[in-house]
């Protein structure tokens, strides 16, 4: 069972944090392990069970299913991220040349152009929520941009939008109900997306939970064979002892 209980919390780290377990300490840490028994365990299951890479301790299986959830995230980011059409692409692409015509000569730089460019920055903000134009007030507008433009930071396109409605509320601008519809669908897709994630590291500990069991069943079967086999030795060993005992009395 600690063997089983320091597993599941070590895959659970590196689910959580997606990287490595940096050290045999950390790993004590994570498990809470303090006494030396318990220490041991954690010791077994990364050994059994982990690789050592430069970065610390990783588990093969966490990783393959990393991969495969990062790609269908990257799948469902793109659906959200990406309704591009090719003329949207082709005018972010203008965008971008005259972003780099302008940084050149900053004399060619208008008011005018930075307008149009601002336009497209904010077109293809909305479109990657799923509008082929902006809707809203223009301070709306301003804010979503503003908050589109930390979405690295966010992660996922269901937090930038959260936190431009509550910027909205607090600051008294409103919001087009087709906005908070296109939220729903939006979160409707990243939801999936963490679901099979979920999915995914449920099945494995699943698995990894009867792996162990089976593993600890097969110790225990070899722990009585071995008390089965002292235990025949004990006997033999007594009989021998009577055997030399009886000998020793016919010689006498």
């Amino acid at each position: 069972m600690l063997d089983h209980g320091a597993y599941t919390l070590l895959t659970d780290f590196q689910y959580a944090r997606e990287m490595a377990i940096p050290s045999i300490e950390v790993a004590y840490r994570i498990c809470g392990a303090s006494t030396k028994r318990e220490k041991k365990s954690v010791e077994f299951v990364l050994n059994e069970f982990f690789y050592l890479v430069q970065e610390g301790w990783r588990n093969k299986r966490v990783d393959e299913e990393l991969s495969l959830a990062n790609s269908k995230s990257e799948s469902a980011r793109r659906s959200a991220n990406a309704r591009w059409t090719r003329s949207e692409r082709n005018a972010n692409a203008y965008a971008n040349a005259s972003k780099t015509q302008c940084y050149s000569d900053s004399r060619l730089q208008t008011p005018e152009k930075e307008a149009e460019e601002r336009q497209r920055t904010t077109a293809a903000a909305f479109a990657a929520i799923g509008f082929p134009n902006p809707i809203g007030q223009p301070a709306f507008q301003k804010i979503f941009l503003e908050e589109y433009d930390r979405r690295e930071e966010y992660g996922w396109l269901t937090q930038v939008m959260e936190q431009t409605i509550q910027r909205c509320q607090r600051e008294g601008v409103g919001v087009s109900p087709h906005f908070f519809e296109a939220k729903h669908i939006v979160e409707k897709e990243e939801r999936a997306t963490f679901e099979n994630r979920d999915a995914l590291a449920g099945a494995h500990r699943e698995e990894m939970a009867r792996s162990l069991d089976e593993q600890s069943e097969r110790a225990q079967e070899r722990g009585r064979f071995y008390d089965e086999c002292l235990t025949e030795a004990r006997r033999r060993a007594v009989d021998i002892d009577v055997i030399t005992a009886e000998r020793k009395r016919a010689c006498g």
